[in-house]
This record gives structure tokens, C-alpha cells and sequence, in this order.
């Protein structure tokens, strides 16, 4: 479990969103933070949930990334707006084609400090 500072009732909300499976923080990230969890829908939950308390970051990388994956998919993919925000999500639902591509972006960008993940990753 992630034990991360939040206020209480964010930390309620999130608990709540994601079945109390998350303690989630939003302390400064130095580097690379990693979460994990066992469901798709948690996963994505709690990312999303993470992602809402984050500001926009300015990063080239995650720009390309972004307009290639509205371009190649539904531009209401949630994981642009998660990208856009600093957080990645990664699980065995996502193709692998996708999922490849988000490993590689998360590994170039330093604005990405959030992965919230299955043990795909």
C-alpha cells in the first residue's frame, strides 16, 4: 500500500472509488512513483482519481503521445487526460500495442511520476 498525503476527504473519496484497495498521496513525486492494484476498473479509478488532483504538465513527449493516441483511438480515451496530468495507467486490458508504447513514453518522460499498474508492468 501507497501511503501518500491527501486531505481526508480526498483520501475518503479515493478510498471509497476504489473499494479502500488505495491509500493515495499527492506528495511531491521526486522521481518515478509506481502503484499497484489488481483490477482494471480500480486501476483506472484510482489513476483517473490521482490524475483530477494533478496539474497539466508541459512535457514534448507527452504531447506527441497524446495526439497519437486521439488520433488512433477515441480522443475520450481516459488515459490521455491521466498522461496529460502526470499519472499512466497500465493493465492487461489495454492492447499490447498500446501498452508497449505507454512503457516506452513513461520511461522517456520526467513528467510522468505517477504509474498505477497490474503486474503487466
Amino acid at each position: 500500500m501507497i501511503d501518500l498525503p491527501l486531505s481526508k476527504s480526498a483520501r475518503a473519496e479515493v478510498g471509497q472509488k476504489t473499494g479502500g484497495f488505495f491509500r493515495p498521496s499527492l506528495g511531491e513525486a521526486l522521481s518515478k512513483t509506481i502503484i499497484y492494484g489488481n483490477k482494471p476498473k480500480n486501476i483506472e479509478s484510482f489513476a483517473w482519481s490521482l490524475a483530477q488532483r494533478l496539474p497539466k504538465v508541459q512535457c514534448p513527449i507527452i504531447d506527441k503521445a497524446c495526439g497519437e493516441l486521439s488520433d488512433n483511438f477515441d480522443s475520450q480515451y481516459l488515459i490521455i487526460e491521466c498522461l496529460r496530468r502526470g499519472v499512466m495507467y497500465h493493465h492487461g486490458s489495454i492492447a499490447d500495442t498500446v501498452r508497449l508504447y505507454l512503457e516506452n513514453t513513461f520511461s522517456k518522460s520526467k513528467k510522468l511520476k505517477y504509474l498505477v499498474c497490474s503486474a503487466t508492468f
